[in-house]
Formats: structure tokens, sequence, C-alpha cells
């Protein structure tokens, strides 16, 4: 996963994959598959470099780098690693599992839960307005259309 980006992830789960058994996910929410996209962006992470980006991250290191979400969601570990060294890839694939860290307000942590946790047919709780993986998931949406130049 060091090579793809949490968004080339929401975009193949969004989108699918063309004349494979990866269906597109669009019935799910906007947030669902943000969530989901930060799951799978967790799966298979060393917990030593886990280990080692949470304490680097404690430490301070990385914070220039991941300033909010977007970095966080659109930088693949090999471009952090190449531009900003091993530590800050560290630190990335802590935060991959904890996006909450860049910005509390993304409230992505619910991706973590059972689905035995959530409510019927796999829903997630309902939240209060403006908080939670909505907000999270629609500031960072926005935010990447605007960077293309959407609307």
């Amino acid at each position: 996963m060091a090579s793809r980006s949490v968004y080339g992830l929401y975009s193949t789960i969004t989108l699918g994959v063309a004349d494979t058994p990866m269906t597109s996910f669009q019935h799910l929410s906007e947030e669902d598959r943000w969530a989901l996209a930060f799951y799978v962006a967790g799966m298979g992470i060393d917990p030593a470099l886990a280990e080692k980006g949470a304490a680097l991250w404690k430490d301070g290191a990385g914070r220039d780098v991941f300033t909010g979400l977007k970095p966080l969601a659109t930088l693949t570990r090999k471009e952090v690693a190449e531009k900003h060294g091993e530590d800050a890839a560290a630190v990335m694939a802590w935060l991959a599992a904890h996006p909450e860290a860049v910005d509390p307000a993304a409230g992505l942590a619910h991706r973590r839960e059972p689905p035995a946790a959530r409510g019927k047919r796999g829903r997630l709780p309902a939240r209060r307005p403006g908080r939670g993986p909505a907000a999270g998931g629609r500031r960072l949406s926005r935010g990447l259309r605007a960077r293309r130049g959407g609307s």
C-alpha cells in the first residue's frame, strides 16, 4: 500500500475497476467510502512501523508535512519517504490508522468499529450535525475538488 494514496483507494472504492470483480461501492455514503479507504490504507502496516510513527508524531515529527487531511489523503507513503524521509513515512503509516490525529473534527475513528457495533444493516449510528465522519468527508472532498479545479 506504500504506493497507493488514500484518495486513490477512495476513487477505486467509489468507481470500482472495469472488467474485474471490484465493483463500485457508490451505494455507500461518501463518509463510509472515506472511512473504508482509510481503513484499507491502514491494513497491512507493520505494527513496529506504526509504533515508531506514533512516537515520532508525539514528539512533533511530520507535523510540517501532515498539516491536515489533504496531504494524508493525497500523498503516498513512497512519495513521503522520497521527499521527507523514512521517519515521515513512519508517521504517515501511523496516521493512516489514526487520521483523527491530524484533524480531530474528521471523526474517522469509527472506521475501526466492527460491523456488529454499527446500526441496522451495517450503517453507522447517527452523529451530531457538523461533526463526525460526514463533516470530515465533506471537508476533504471539497478540498480535493478545489485542488482539481472542480466545483
